[in-house]
């Protein structure tokens, strides 16, 4: 949190936060991390994350991480919006309850029907009036045609690799 603040408030505000849980259960085994409890440790931190954030001041007392209040100096004067990678339905899931944007590493053909599903669900928990970043990742030269289907379907954002 204080990183990631800081970093916020030297750059006038110019930081998102992507966050993923990762897929690969030996990282999770080479810090001796459960990685069945990953998304729910994730959930919880980013509700941390997001408390420090905003009121310069945050304590824990949940399943996962548990501490007196702490408070976060310099404090980001804008919002850090939190995006959330992944392709899964509690990916999907976590960004629509919990975050400011979606970060698919999959074409837009791939993930098109994610992002309905997101929308979607944004509606159904009262966050459908928030704005979303979508960035989805393009894996040739786009053609004109490719980027009027990805404005069309609402993505904002382009990964290229």
């Amino acid at each position: 949190a204080k990183a990631v603040g800081t970093a916020s408030v030297i750059s006038s505000g110019r930081v998102v936060f992507g966050a993923g849980i990762g897929w690969m259960v030996e990282e999770f085994e080479s810090v001796a991390s459960s990685f069945g409890t990953r998304g729910k440790r994730t959930d919880e931190m980013l509700r941390i994350l997001r408390d420090a954030w905003d009121t310069g001041r945050v304590s824990a007392q949940g399943n996962h991480y548990r501490f007196a209040e702490a408070h976060l100096r310099p404090q980001p004067t804008t919002r850090i919006p939190i995006w959330i990678g992944g392709h899964s339905t509690a990916a999907v899931e976590r960004a629509a309850t919990l975050g400011d944007g979606w970060i698919s590493g999959r074409t837009l053909e791939d993930a098109a029907p994610l992002i309905e599903q997101l929308r979607h669900r944004r509606v159904e928990v009262g966050r459908g009036d928030y704005p979303l970043d979508i960035a989805v990742s393009l894996y040739s030269s786009p053609t004109a045609a490719a980027l009027a289907a990805l404005q069309h379907a609402g993505v904002e954002h382009l990964l290229f690799f």
